[in-house]
């Protein structure tokens, strides 16, 4: 695996190894990052932030909802790694995907109505007992 780092896949001869906390097998090995790389991420943040601001309202609601689309598509396979990664049952993984879906559709919409307000999750399944 790689990690993105001011928009580019980078590999690192450092690697750490992921373990699936179940059973201790190897899920895959991630880029072990220097402070070099987190000057690189934070940099990348502060030109990320001073491009976002400039976004329209629909800009920024069209972005949440095409994440919200890639996550959907590939729902199943974001579900999988959740529960390899977490020990979380399938099941657990498929609902704790399916909230990440439905909180970005609730980031685009509310992106519309910015009052800073919190608002409840629970319009979708799995939402209970959660704000955002």
């Amino acid at each position: 695996m790689k990690m993105l780092l001011d928009s580019q896949w980078i590999d690192r001869e450092n690697k750490i190894t992921v373990h699936d906390p179940y059973d201790d097998s190897v899920i895959d090995y991630v880029p072990g990052a220097s402070r070099e790389d987190a000057k690189l991420a934070l940099d990348a943040a502060e030109k990320g932030f001073k491009t976002a601001r400039k976004l329209t309202v629909f800009e920024r609601a069209k972005i949440l909802y095409g994440a919200a689309e890639i996550i959907s598509k590939r729902l199943e396979e974001y579900a999988v790694v959740i529960a390899k990664e977490s020990s979380k049952t399938i099941r657990e993984a498929r609902k704790e995907a399916g909230r990440c879906v439905n909180t970005l559709i609730i980031s685009a919409e509310e992106a519309k109505r910015l009052l800073g307000e919190t608002i409840p999750f629970d319009s979708f399944p799995g939402g209970e007992n959660r704000l955002g």
